[in-house]
């Protein structure tokens, strides 16, 4: 899979640009992207879930998510940063991933996720936030990178999400649409080996090590 890096002129994969507002998330999803990658080179590619750790995306801690497939074109989440759960409204620990989405762009979203485990591949997403939903309007970038489980089979995806305003806590979901997607498919077939090297532990923070954690409003720890 080509790296989804920004150029300098900003476009990312198959062609998206981001828009001038979200700029500044060039850096993060570049930091990412070189993390999947220098995984994919270490054990193929998609990396394993299990090699994901979270000291390596420090500063991005807020901004991760990770994923599960549970059917065709659906997940759930299994760890999320902040952004998320002021996105969700409550802790969004496995809830479907189409909860954060408008009806309208659930069938984009399924057909997206559909080809990002199958294919598997590489997925951007321009998402927005409408005005009428609380408070002004918001857009943001949705990157996903593909990663294999355990046995071997693509059922995880890491992801990163940027929006241009900072998400404010609410008790409601403030949902998004999908204004444009773009996929990036892995180059060559999906290796068949079990993960070698060390492991993380699954979604459970080791002790003394950087973790995604959910934060209320107020900057306190969720329960």
């Amino acid at each position: 899979m080509g790296r989804f890096g920004a150029s300098p002129q900003h476009a990312g994969a198959a062609g998206l640009v981001l828009p001038p507002n979200l700029r500044h998330a060039a850096p993060l999803l570049a930091q990412f992207d070189a993390y999947w990658q220098a995984l994919a080179a270490q054990y193929g590619a998609p990396p394993f879930r299990q090699h994901i750790d979270p000291r390596a995306l420090q500063n991005g801690l807020e901004n991760a998510l990770l994923a599960e497939e549970i059917a065709p074109g659906h997940a759930r989440v299994r760890v999320a940063g902040q952004v998320f759960g002021k996105l969700f409204g409550a802790d969004p620990r496995g809830m479907p991933l189409s909860a954060l989405f408008l009806p309208g762009a659930r069938a984009d979203l399924q057909a997206l996720l559909a080809q990002v485990f199958a294919t598997p591949a590489g997925a951007r997403l321009l998402v927005s936030k409408p005005a009428a939903f609380f408070g002004h309007a918001n857009n943001g970038i949705l990157q996903l990178w593909p990663l294999r489980d355990d046995t071997g089979a693509v059922t995880r995806a890491l992801g990163c999400l940027v929006l241009a305003r900072a998400p404010t806590q609410s008790r409601a979901p403030q949902r998004l649409s999908i204004a444009h997607h773009s996929l990036q498919p892995l180059a060559g077939p999906v290796p068949p080996a079990a993960p070698q090297g060390p492991a993380q532990k699954k979604d459970a923070p080791r002790k003394g090590a950087a973790h995604l954690v959910l934060v209320k409003g107020n900057g306190d720890p969720a329960p």
